[in-house]
């Protein structure tokens, strides 16, 4: 039988490509507090509460400041040809 092909060379380059733009246009949010917001909900999975207890936000103005940091992502990542409009 044979072995189960992983992906090809040229897929994980353009994972590679895309990693690289999301880091990219994370980089690029205006605001620091967008930044800690989204990182703190998409990568070290806090809820809203805990988020706004670190930053000294509500958990209205949390929410904000993650839609923000996702629109401007998508916008990004837009330009950078990876998203549909």
């Amino acid at each position: 039988t044979l072995a189960a092909e992983g992906p090809s060379s040229e897929e994980v380059l353009e994972e590679r490509r895309l990693e690289r733009a999301i880091g990219d246009c994370l980089e690029e949010l205006r605001k620091e507090e967008e930044k800690q917001a989204l990182f703190l909900y998409y990568f070290m999975d806090r809820v809203y509460r805990e988020i706004g207890q670190v930053l000294g936000k509500s958990v209205s103005m949390v929410k904000k400041h993650i839609n923000s940091a996702l629109f401007q992502l998508k916008h990004c990542l837009e330009r950078k040809g990876y998203v549909d409009e």
